[in-house]
């Protein structure tokens, strides 16, 4: 049961199309403990922290900051390991995702935490930013909702008033 909720709660969410730049969510930290790049199981190790796991896209070019360089394990949607890179690139820092990879667990130092990033090479910022879902700009034409004016009444509140007393209406006559 709790998976199928997970299972719906990921598609409504990929179905809205939300998005991050940088995927190091700081809540998926385990300390002292690495991913082994051999094997993919995360080990002991004093002094490392295992970031993870994140989803990635299958065959696509990934960066990570330029002063993280260790293990790095793969996995396929059913979360097994398909492969590993002992060391990241130490000059480009790029790497590419296996063909049947969808999730990524990073190996890194507890001090590199605060400032690391992992996003796609294309989308790779230039600057810090933290790990943020974010929703795509959503544009629409009034039209294509029903009663637009009518709801946005109703929603902020805005009431009708009649600002002409009837009673005091007199036919056949204008002021000058």
């Amino acid at each position: 049961e709790t998976e199928q909720v997970n299972d719906l709660y990921k598609k409504v969410r990929n179905d809205l199309g939300f998005f991050t730049i940088n995927i190091i969510d700081k809540a998926k930290i385990v300390y002292d403990k690495y991913f082994n790049y051999v094997h993919g199981q995360i080990s002991d190790a004093a002094g490392y922290v295992a970031l993870g796991k994140y989803p990635v896209e299958p065959n696509t070019e990934y960066q990570i900051s330029d002063f993280q360089t260790d293990q790095i394990a793969f996995y396929n949607k059913s979360d097994v390991f398909v492969g590993g890179i002992a060391e990241v690139n130490p000059t480009t820092h790029k790497f590419t995702t296996p063909s049947n990879a969808f999730f990524i667990g990073v190996t890194a130092k507890p001090h590199q935490v605060d400032t690391l990033i992992l996003a796609k090479s294309s989308e790779y910022p230039s600057a810090y930013v933290p790990y943020e879902e974010k929703l795509p700009e959503i544009r629409f034409e009034v039209e294509q909702i029903n009663d637009f004016y009518k709801k946005i009444k109703n929603e902020l509140g805005f009431e009708t008033i009649n600002l002409i007393d009837k009673s005091k209406i007199v036919y056949d006559k204008y002021y000058d």
